[in-house]
Protein backbone atom coordinates (compact mmCIF):
# COMPACT_ATOMS: atom_id res chain seq x y z
CA UNK A 1 0.00 0.00 0.00
CA UNK A 2 1.61 3.51 -0.82
CA UNK A 3 2.15 5.94 1.56
CA UNK A 4 -0.24 8.98 1.86
CA UNK A 5 2.17 11.33 1.80
CA UNK A 6 3.41 9.97 -1.90
CA UNK A 7 -0.38 10.25 -2.84
CA UNK A 8 -0.40 13.58 -2.35
CA UNK A 9 2.35 15.38 -3.45
CA UNK A 10 2.72 13.02 -6.37
CA UNK A 11 1.41 15.61 -9.02
CA UNK A 12 -0.43 13.65 -10.99
CA UNK A 13 -3.16 13.14 -8.02
CA UNK A 14 -3.15 17.14 -7.48
CA UNK A 15 -6.37 17.73 -10.06
CA UNK A 16 -7.89 14.61 -7.86
CA UNK A 17 -7.04 16.62 -4.56
CA UNK A 18 -8.20 19.85 -4.99
CA UNK A 19 -11.69 18.52 -6.28
CA UNK A 20 -12.12 16.10 -4.01
CA UNK A 21 -11.26 18.89 -1.28
CA UNK A 22 -13.50 21.31 -2.85
CA UNK A 23 -16.43 18.77 -2.90
CA UNK A 24 -16.20 18.57 0.77
CA UNK A 25 -16.38 22.19 1.46
CA UNK A 26 -19.42 22.47 -0.69
CA UNK A 27 -21.04 18.91 0.78
CA UNK A 28 -20.14 20.70 4.57
CA UNK A 29 -21.53 23.65 3.24
CA UNK A 30 -24.94 22.47 2.20
CA UNK A 31 -25.32 20.23 5.14
CA UNK A 32 -24.54 23.20 7.31
CA UNK A 33 -27.49 25.41 5.36
CA UNK A 34 -29.58 21.96 5.73
CA UNK A 35 -29.39 22.19 9.73
CA UNK A 36 -29.85 25.51 10.18
CA UNK A 37 -32.80 26.33 7.82
CA UNK A 38 -34.47 23.00 9.66
CA UNK A 39 -33.91 24.54 12.97
CA UNK A 40 -35.00 28.35 11.72
CA UNK A 41 -38.14 26.49 10.47
CA UNK A 42 -38.58 24.40 13.44
CA UNK A 43 -38.26 27.60 16.07
CA UNK A 44 -40.55 29.52 13.96
CA UNK A 45 -43.47 25.98 14.05
CA UNK A 46 -42.85 26.25 18.12
CA UNK A 47 -43.61 29.81 18.46
CA UNK A 48 -46.19 29.69 16.58
CA UNK A 49 -47.39 26.70 18.32
CA UNK A 50 -46.92 28.04 21.66
CA UNK A 51 -48.80 31.24 20.35
CA UNK A 52 -51.54 29.28 19.54
CA UNK A 53 -51.58 27.65 22.81
CA UNK A 54 -51.62 31.07 24.70
CA UNK A 55 -54.93 32.12 22.75
CA UNK A 56 -56.67 28.39 23.53
CA UNK A 57 -55.63 29.26 27.31
CA UNK A 58 -57.35 32.81 27.49
CA UNK A 59 -60.83 31.17 25.37
CA UNK A 60 -60.91 28.43 28.16
CA UNK A 61 -60.64 30.81 30.84
CA UNK A 62 -62.96 32.98 29.48
CA UNK A 63 -65.31 30.12 28.65
CA UNK A 64 -64.31 28.90 32.44
CA UNK A 65 -65.45 32.77 33.69
CA UNK A 66 -69.06 32.71 31.08
CA UNK A 67 -69.40 29.22 32.88
CA UNK A 68 -69.47 30.06 36.03
CA UNK A 69 -71.32 33.52 35.43
CA UNK A 70 -73.98 31.45 33.96
CA UNK A 71 -74.40 28.69 36.75
CA UNK A 72 -74.42 31.10 39.18
CA UNK A 73 -76.88 33.61 37.79
CA UNK A 74 -80.50 34.17 39.41
CA UNK A 75 -82.22 32.78 35.97
CA UNK A 76 -81.12 30.32 33.18
CA UNK A 77 -80.14 32.30 29.76
CA UNK A 78 -80.34 30.07 26.75
CA UNK A 79 -78.51 33.02 25.06
CA UNK A 80 -75.42 32.36 27.07
CA UNK A 81 -76.03 28.47 26.83
CA UNK A 82 -75.66 28.28 23.30
CA UNK A 83 -72.59 30.78 23.23
CA UNK A 84 -71.10 28.07 25.58
CA UNK A 85 -71.81 25.51 23.44
CA UNK A 86 -70.41 27.35 20.44
CA UNK A 87 -67.20 28.13 22.45
CA UNK A 88 -66.39 24.90 23.69
CA UNK A 89 -66.60 23.77 19.70
CA UNK A 90 -64.46 26.11 18.63
CA UNK A 91 -62.02 25.58 20.64
CA UNK A 92 -62.20 22.03 19.77
CA UNK A 93 -62.07 22.86 16.38
CA UNK A 94 -58.76 25.29 16.97
CA UNK A 95 -57.15 21.75 18.31
CA UNK A 96 -57.59 19.99 15.59
CA UNK A 97 -56.09 22.92 13.44
CA UNK A 98 -52.61 22.50 15.38
CA UNK A 99 -49.88 21.25 13.62
CA UNK A 100 -48.51 18.29 16.47
CA UNK A 101 -49.18 14.46 16.14
CA UNK A 102 -52.61 12.95 16.63
CA UNK A 103 -50.96 11.20 19.43
CA UNK A 104 -50.75 14.75 20.74
CA UNK A 105 -54.20 15.58 19.89
CA UNK A 106 -55.58 12.00 21.65
CA UNK A 107 -53.65 12.86 24.75
CA UNK A 108 -55.65 15.99 25.20
CA UNK A 109 -58.97 14.41 24.35
CA UNK A 110 -60.14 13.33 27.71
CA UNK A 111 -59.78 16.51 29.42
CA UNK A 112 -61.21 18.48 26.57
CA UNK A 113 -64.52 16.10 27.22
CA UNK A 114 -64.15 16.32 31.03
CA UNK A 115 -64.26 20.44 30.40
CA UNK A 116 -67.81 19.97 28.30
CA UNK A 117 -69.56 17.70 30.67
CA UNK A 118 -68.27 19.67 33.88
CA UNK A 119 -69.99 23.02 32.22
CA UNK A 120 -72.95 21.03 30.47
CA UNK A 121 -73.80 17.96 32.00
CA UNK A 122 -75.39 19.57 35.25
CA UNK A 123 -77.84 21.98 35.75
CA UNK A 124 -77.15 23.27 31.84
CA UNK A 125 -80.87 22.11 31.09
CA UNK A 126 -83.56 24.68 31.23
CA UNK A 127 -86.36 22.28 33.26
CA UNK A 128 -83.11 21.41 35.51
CA UNK A 129 -81.37 24.76 36.21
CA UNK A 130 -80.77 26.00 40.06
CA UNK A 131 -78.65 29.06 40.71
CA UNK A 132 -75.34 28.31 42.44
CA UNK A 133 -73.36 29.39 45.09
CA UNK A 134 -69.58 29.62 44.02
CA UNK A 135 -68.46 27.00 46.52
CA UNK A 136 -70.66 24.70 45.27
CA UNK A 137 -69.72 20.93 43.22
CA UNK A 138 -70.48 22.14 39.61
CA UNK A 139 -68.69 25.75 40.16
CA UNK A 140 -65.66 23.90 41.79
CA UNK A 141 -65.85 21.32 38.74
CA UNK A 142 -65.72 23.43 36.30
CA UNK A 143 -63.28 25.47 37.69
CA UNK A 144 -60.92 22.17 38.49
CA UNK A 145 -61.53 20.77 34.87
CA UNK A 146 -60.09 24.00 33.63
CA UNK A 147 -57.46 23.97 35.14
CA UNK A 148 -56.81 20.23 33.99
CA UNK A 149 -57.49 21.23 30.50
CA UNK A 150 -54.76 23.61 30.43
CA UNK A 151 -52.47 21.58 32.40
CA UNK A 152 -53.08 19.26 29.24
CA UNK A 153 -52.20 21.88 26.75
CA UNK A 154 -49.28 22.53 28.10
CA UNK A 155 -47.72 18.97 28.64
CA UNK A 156 -48.52 18.10 24.99
CA UNK A 157 -45.98 21.19 24.42
CA UNK A 158 -43.61 20.00 26.67
CA UNK A 159 -43.83 16.73 25.31
CA UNK A 160 -43.97 18.08 21.85
CA UNK A 161 -40.63 20.24 22.32
CA UNK A 162 -38.91 17.23 24.11
CA UNK A 163 -39.93 15.63 20.73
CA UNK A 164 -37.85 18.05 18.78
CA UNK A 165 -34.82 17.99 20.71
CA UNK A 166 -34.70 14.36 20.36
CA UNK A 167 -34.66 15.44 16.91
CA UNK A 168 -31.83 17.57 17.18
CA UNK A 169 -29.72 15.36 18.71
CA UNK A 170 -29.90 12.92 15.99
CA UNK A 171 -29.13 15.70 13.72
CA UNK A 172 -26.16 16.04 15.89
CA UNK A 173 -24.79 12.55 15.73
CA UNK A 174 -24.97 12.73 11.94
CA UNK A 175 -23.09 15.53 11.72
CA UNK A 176 -20.58 14.84 14.24
CA UNK A 177 -20.41 11.62 12.23
CA UNK A 178 -19.74 13.14 8.84
CA UNK A 179 -17.50 15.27 10.26
CA UNK A 180 -15.29 12.43 11.83
CA UNK A 181 -15.31 10.49 8.52
CA UNK A 182 -13.69 13.54 6.34
CA UNK A 183 -11.34 14.49 9.23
Amino acid sequence: MPDIWVLINDPENAGFLRLFASATTWILILGGWFVVNSHNNDREKRKELRASLDLLKVDILAITQKAVSFHVNSYYSSYEAMQIVSNIKSINRSINRLHVSDAYKLDIQPQSNKFKQRISLVNFDSSSFCPQVYDSPVVMGIIKSSEDYIDSLETMFSDHLNSFWRRYFKYLLTLLGFYWCYF
